[in-house]
């Protein structure tokens, strides 16, 4: 059952990242992550959690990703020392030596915004091809 406030490492996150905390959407309970469709998901997610709350289309959108990992990690569970749960915007603060980015992913700033984040891939390390290359079918930007 989701709570209010959503889990620890959420909350922990919206609060490293201060004013971009908007960034960390809560993620809703199990049942909902499962669901065959939105409006199924919407509606286990209310009935699951305390408030009531319903996903975002946007956290919605990665719930494919998040069964992906769900399926590794139970088809190989070695892999659970190994993997570790970061958020992207936490990532990239930590790459930009632990300063905010001071330019976002959307609006007038886009371009500049995803411009630093493909400079700080590559600066640690991501080979460039992979960071500037072709994007998979499905993948923003």
């Amino acid at each position: 059952r989701a709570t209010a406030g959503g889990r620890a490492a959420d909350r922990a996150a919206r609060a490293y990242l201060g004013a971009n905390r908007s960034s960390v959407f809560p993620v809703p309970p199990r049942a909902a992550i499962f669901a065959d469709d939105y409006t199924a998901a919407k509606a286990l997610s209310r009935a699951n959690s305390a408030p009531p709350f319903a996903p975002s289309i946007q956290c919605f959108n990665i719930f494919r990703y998040i069964r992906a990992v769900d399926d590794l990690l139970h088809s190989r569970s070695a892999l659970t020392a190994r993997l570790h749960e970061v958020h992207p915007e936490i990532a990239f603060r930590r790459l930009n030596g632990d300063r905010p980015l001071g330019a976002g992913k959307k609006g007038p700033q886009r371009q500049a915004g995803l411009d630093l984040r493909r400079a700080l891939l590559v600066a640690a390390g991501l080979p460039e091809t992979l960071v500037h290359g072709a994007r998979p079918r499905g993948v923003g930007a």
